[in-house]
Protein backbone atom coordinates (compact mmCIF):
# COMPACT_ATOMS: atom_id res chain seq x y z
CA UNK A 1 0.00 0.00 0.00
CA UNK A 2 1.13 3.42 -0.89
CA UNK A 3 1.29 5.95 1.74
CA UNK A 4 -0.49 9.64 0.84
CA UNK A 5 3.37 11.25 1.77
CA UNK A 6 4.64 9.16 -0.34
CA UNK A 7 2.66 10.22 -3.02
CA UNK A 8 3.08 13.48 -2.45
CA UNK A 9 7.08 13.31 -1.83
CA UNK A 10 7.15 12.39 -5.20
CA UNK A 11 5.43 14.63 -6.83
CA UNK A 12 7.36 17.37 -5.21
CA UNK A 13 10.36 16.02 -6.40
CA UNK A 14 9.45 15.41 -9.87
CA UNK A 15 8.32 19.19 -9.81
CA UNK A 16 12.01 19.98 -8.34
CA UNK A 17 10.64 23.38 -6.34
CA UNK A 18 8.52 24.47 -8.93
CA UNK A 19 4.57 24.95 -9.53
CA UNK A 20 2.88 22.86 -11.41
CA UNK A 21 2.19 25.96 -13.65
CA UNK A 22 6.18 27.06 -14.37
CA UNK A 23 6.73 23.30 -15.64
CA UNK A 24 3.84 23.48 -17.65
CA UNK A 25 5.45 26.61 -19.19
CA UNK A 26 8.78 24.90 -19.40
CA UNK A 27 7.47 21.67 -21.22
CA UNK A 28 5.34 24.26 -23.76
CA UNK A 29 8.42 26.25 -24.59
CA UNK A 30 11.07 23.14 -24.58
CA UNK A 31 8.08 21.67 -27.18
CA UNK A 32 7.89 24.57 -29.45
CA UNK A 33 11.76 25.39 -29.13
CA UNK A 34 12.04 21.10 -30.55
CA UNK A 35 9.49 21.88 -33.77
CA UNK A 36 11.82 25.18 -34.69
CA UNK A 37 14.85 22.96 -35.38
CA UNK A 38 15.10 25.77 -38.70
CA UNK A 39 14.85 28.56 -36.22
CA UNK A 40 12.88 31.72 -35.88
CA UNK A 41 13.69 34.85 -37.80
CA UNK A 42 12.74 38.30 -36.22
CA UNK A 43 12.80 41.13 -38.62
CA UNK A 44 11.19 44.14 -37.37
CA UNK A 45 7.37 43.54 -36.51
CA UNK A 46 7.60 39.49 -37.84
CA UNK A 47 8.65 36.66 -36.73
CA UNK A 48 8.99 33.93 -39.00
CA UNK A 49 8.56 30.33 -38.03
CA UNK A 50 10.63 27.98 -40.98
CA UNK A 51 8.87 25.16 -42.12
CA UNK A 52 6.82 24.69 -38.55
CA UNK A 53 3.64 23.21 -40.61
CA UNK A 54 3.70 20.13 -42.64
CA UNK A 55 1.26 21.31 -45.34
CA UNK A 56 0.10 18.92 -48.49
CA UNK A 57 -1.97 19.52 -51.52
CA UNK A 58 -5.74 18.20 -51.09
CA UNK A 59 -6.80 15.26 -52.87
CA UNK A 60 -8.69 17.11 -55.26
CA UNK A 61 -5.54 19.67 -56.09
CA UNK A 62 -7.36 22.67 -54.94
CA UNK A 63 -5.42 24.56 -52.14
CA UNK A 64 -3.84 23.24 -49.01
CA UNK A 65 -4.05 21.21 -46.10
CA UNK A 66 -2.25 20.19 -42.70
CA UNK A 67 -0.62 16.85 -43.49
CA UNK A 68 -0.70 14.30 -41.06
CA UNK A 69 0.52 15.06 -37.91
CA UNK A 70 0.76 18.66 -38.47
CA UNK A 71 -2.61 19.51 -36.26
CA UNK A 72 -0.18 19.09 -33.13
CA UNK A 73 2.06 21.93 -34.45
CA UNK A 74 -1.29 23.93 -35.47
CA UNK A 75 -2.08 23.54 -31.62
CA UNK A 76 1.45 23.98 -30.12
CA UNK A 77 1.41 27.04 -32.21
CA UNK A 78 -1.62 28.42 -30.73
CA UNK A 79 -0.75 27.62 -26.87
CA UNK A 80 2.13 29.44 -27.38
CA UNK A 81 0.45 32.53 -28.74
CA UNK A 82 -1.88 32.25 -26.06
CA UNK A 83 0.99 31.99 -23.26
CA UNK A 84 2.77 35.15 -25.21
CA UNK A 85 -0.50 37.31 -25.20
CA UNK A 86 -1.61 36.61 -21.50
CA UNK A 87 0.89 34.18 -19.51
CA UNK A 88 -2.20 34.04 -17.04
CA UNK A 89 -3.63 29.97 -16.94
CA UNK A 90 -5.57 29.61 -20.86
CA UNK A 91 -7.04 33.04 -20.34
CA UNK A 92 -6.05 33.77 -24.34
CA UNK A 93 -6.60 30.58 -25.64
CA UNK A 94 -9.81 31.22 -26.46
CA UNK A 95 -9.35 34.28 -28.35
CA UNK A 96 -6.66 32.79 -30.09
CA UNK A 97 -8.55 29.49 -31.43
CA UNK A 98 -11.42 31.74 -32.47
CA UNK A 99 -9.21 33.94 -34.47
CA UNK A 100 -7.02 31.10 -35.76
CA UNK A 101 -9.25 27.63 -36.21
CA UNK A 102 -7.50 24.23 -36.51
CA UNK A 103 -7.85 23.71 -39.95
CA UNK A 104 -9.23 19.38 -39.01
CA UNK A 105 -11.40 19.18 -42.05
CA UNK A 106 -9.51 18.48 -45.48
CA UNK A 107 -11.95 21.36 -46.82
CA UNK A 108 -10.41 24.23 -45.31
CA UNK A 109 -7.40 25.55 -46.51
CA UNK A 110 -4.94 26.91 -43.40
CA UNK A 111 -2.69 29.20 -46.14
CA UNK A 112 -4.04 32.15 -45.36
CA UNK A 113 -3.29 35.71 -43.17
CA UNK A 114 -4.89 35.00 -39.63
CA UNK A 115 -6.22 38.50 -37.62
CA UNK A 116 -5.64 38.63 -34.21
CA UNK A 117 -8.28 41.80 -33.57
CA UNK A 118 -8.98 41.21 -29.64
CA UNK A 119 -5.29 40.31 -28.79
CA UNK A 120 -3.46 43.41 -27.86
CA UNK A 121 0.63 41.74 -28.21
CA UNK A 122 0.18 39.86 -31.19
CA UNK A 123 -1.86 41.17 -34.69
CA UNK A 124 -1.86 38.28 -36.49
CA UNK A 125 -0.19 35.21 -38.20
CA UNK A 126 0.07 34.36 -41.81
CA UNK A 127 1.01 30.69 -43.27
CA UNK A 128 2.66 30.14 -46.33
CA UNK A 129 2.09 26.89 -48.84
CA UNK A 130 5.87 26.10 -47.74
CA UNK A 131 4.45 25.49 -44.11
CA UNK A 132 6.60 28.99 -42.82
CA UNK A 133 4.20 31.33 -40.54
CA UNK A 134 4.81 34.69 -39.96
CA UNK A 135 3.60 36.62 -36.84
CA UNK A 136 2.85 39.75 -36.59
CA UNK A 137 3.51 41.86 -33.88
CA UNK A 138 2.39 45.67 -33.00
CA UNK A 139 5.80 46.89 -32.33
CA UNK A 140 9.45 45.61 -33.00
CA UNK A 141 10.07 45.46 -29.44
CA UNK A 142 7.20 42.87 -28.84
CA UNK A 143 8.21 40.63 -31.94
CA UNK A 144 11.86 40.60 -30.02
CA UNK A 145 10.08 39.71 -26.57
CA UNK A 146 8.06 37.11 -27.85
CA UNK A 147 11.39 35.39 -29.51
CA UNK A 148 13.09 36.11 -25.13
CA UNK A 149 9.87 35.20 -23.76
CA UNK A 150 9.72 31.54 -25.80
CA UNK A 151 13.28 31.45 -25.17
CA UNK A 152 14.78 31.52 -28.74
CA UNK A 153 17.13 34.46 -28.05
CA UNK A 154 18.69 36.11 -25.67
Amino acid sequence: MIAADEITNHVLEQLNGKSFYDVAVEELKAKFRQRLYRGAHPKGRTVRLEHFLYLEERYSGNGMRLAYGSSDHWLLLQRILSHFENPSITSALPVITTAMPVPFHHDLDPVRDYDFPNCQRINGATVYKNGNVALKFPTNELALEFCRTVDLTT
